[in-house]
This record gives C-alpha cells, structure tokens and sequence, in this order.
C-alpha cells in the first residue's frame, strides 16, 4: 500500500558555550490517516521544529532533518540508531528504483530502463482553486479562517489558517515551494498531479506566505489524512537539534527504515500541509 511520510522544520540556537539565534518555532501535531470507508485511525504524534530555513520533524520512530540552504535531507531511525542522508536528488533517485523494482518483481519481469523521476507536463495538471469561506474557529488558542482547496472542481483539502502565526522568517516560503517541487516530481496517480499542479499556483504561494495552517484535511482516492496543531510555540533551540548525533551509523536508505512507494513528502510549516501519513512503522531488521 502506498504511503506518504510527513515531514517538518524546526529550529536553530546554542547550547553550552555556543551562541544562541532568535527564537525558532515548535509545533506539535496530531496526525489522523481517514481510511475509504470514512473510519479514522488512532492518531499519532508528531513535533516540527523550524528555524533558520533548516526543519525537524520527529515521529514514533523516525526523524526526519532538512537543510533548505544546503539542500540536505537526513532520515534517521533513533532505535537502530542509523541514518541515511543525501540531496533532495539522491533521495528521488532512490525511492524510483525501490519503486521500479517492486512493479519489476510483480510483473515477473525485469525491464531496462531509468530509475530517474519524470519531468512535469503543466499543461496537463489540473486546475487549482483556492476559496476563502467565512467559516472561522479556535486551534490551539488562535483563531483561524477555513480556505477551501478544489483541484478541477472536487475537493481536495481543507485548510485552517491562522494570519497571526508567520514562520516566513525562518523558513522562506519560496524555498520550501522550489523543495516541493522537486519532491513532487516522484510522486504518482492523481493525488500525485494535485500536489503538483497546488506547489506551482500562485495563490497558493501568496496564501503559504502569509500564515499558517493550524489544520489541514487532505482528501484522496483512497481516504484522506487530517492533520491538527495541538500546540505552537516560540522556542530558542540548540543547533544539535539539526545535526545527526556522533554515535549514528551511515547506511543504505532502504535499511534506515522500510522505503515507502511514494517518495517521502512534508509539512509546510507556515500554511498548508502536504500529504503525509502515519509515521513508518517499525522496521523488521535493524541496519547492520
């Protein structure tokens, strides 16, 4: 089955000695996967950590860091303690040949061709409408407006945006749109299409720029995912946060933790999330 793995951002500062930067944002998340038949499953938990154009999102058993500035993307599997760690690049590269192989292995054949992403028609991606309702509530002491996200006239989320929570500054709206795009590239059917004609509208970038979605509700073929902000906060954060620990064993992606089918996709910190799911479950063989 095919799985999306959310991801987050979080924040720079000092620890010991070390000097400290501004205060960088902690938000933490409830993440609830809605299966066809409209049931939810147990929510799970998950905190992002921005600052300083790097993020850190931690789950039940996986933690993910991205440097937006040096276009690193780091797994890490805190149990075996190992990590994988490359570009953006490298990491497509490696979910299309795990996902190549697969369909090879199901088809009883082996056919030669490229592992490489394909490229993005636009013409042919659907047309992406953003509406803004009057609908308003309460998510974690901030009040929100509801938007309305349609992609070629159905409903494809339901975002919940606080205009008083602006993370621009430590992670640059356009940065983390370029990273989507390119993220997007790897992924497939029509959820895949969505998301990649939602990261190059313009509305959605103006949208993305000022705010930030304190819950968004995703709808997809196969159910839909909804995530929550339980609590948001100002925080100064040691640098370490971002760097992987000392004793952590570099090895190959596929034995940090099991690779999903679809690339690995992440939250964006200051609006809109983008599909995520549960966090990986547990890998069976630790990485030797």
């Amino acid at each position: 089955m095919k799985r999306l793995v959310a991801f987050a951002f979080l924040v720079i500062g000092g620890i010991g000695m070390a000097s400290v930067a501004h205060a960088g944002w902690v938000v933490e998340w409830s993440n609830v996967v809605i299966q066809k038949s409209g049931q939810s499953l147990p929510a799970d938990t998950s905190i992002m950590q921005i600052q300083g154009n790097k993020v850190r999102l931690a789950q039940p058993r996986s933690v993910t860091l991205i440097d937006y500035k040096k276009d690193t993307f780091t797994i890490m599997n805190p149990e075996t303690q190992s990590f994988w760690s490359g570009t953006l690049e490298q990491y497509l590269d490696e979910v299309s040949k795990k996902r190549q192989a697969a369909t090879e292995r199901r088809l009883g054949r082996l056919r030669q061709r490229s592992a490489k992403t394909p490229g993005v028609d636009e013409a042919k991606l659907p047309q992406i409408t953003i509406r803004k309702t009057d609908q308003t509530k309460t998510i974690a002491g901030h009040n929100v407006v509801k938007y309305e996200i349609l992609s070629a006239g159905e409903n494809f989320q339901e975002m919940w945006f606080a205009e008083d929570v602006d993370v621009s500054s430590d992670l640059d709206p356009d940065k983390f749109l370029a990273y989507q795009r390119t993220m997007s590239t790897s992924m497939q059917g029509q959820a895949g299409s969505r998301y990649k004609a939602l990261y190059r509208n313009d509305d959605y970038r103006k949208l993305v720029s000022k705010g930030f979605a304190l819950e968004v509700i995703t709808r997809h073929i196969a159910g839909g995912f909804d995530r929550t902000v339980t609590a948001i906060r100002r925080e100064d954060i040691p640098s370490s946060v971002f760097e992987i620990p000392e004793h952590y064993r570099r090895v190959a992606l596929a034995d940090v933790l099991p690779m999903p089918e679809q690339p690995a996709s992440m939250t964006l910190p200051n609006a809109a999330l983008t599909p995520g799911v549960k966090s990986a479950p547990k890998s069976g063989a630790a990485a030797r």
